[in-house]
């Protein structure tokens, strides 16, 4: 596997400890712990082994986090779903 070359803002760590408490929905709260541990230095194979996440799913939110920041961290509104 290719290693994850992303580049987090140094106030990445305190950041995403900030919103995780403060975030009450599940997912978005298993998102954010799970990049939390790869901005820590955890490899993305370890820490999507540890917390049965796919690997994918995890490159994936650490991507969207380091380029959006929090935002790309909480679920996208999905088509057909009106009462959001």
């Amino acid at each position: 596997m290719r290693p994850l070359k992303l580049h987090f803002p140094d106030e990445a760590l305190p950041t995403l400890e900030t919103y995780l408490k403060q975030t009450k929905e599940a997912r978005v709260f298993r998102r954010a712990h799970a990049v939390r541990e790869v901005v820590k230095g955890q490899r993305l194979q370890a820490v999507s082994d540890a917390l049965h996440l796919t690997y994918a799913a995890l490159r994936k939110g650490g991507h969207r986090f380091a380029n959006q920041g929090i935002q790309g961290l909480v679920d996208r509104p999905r088509p057909g779903c009106i009462f959001r």
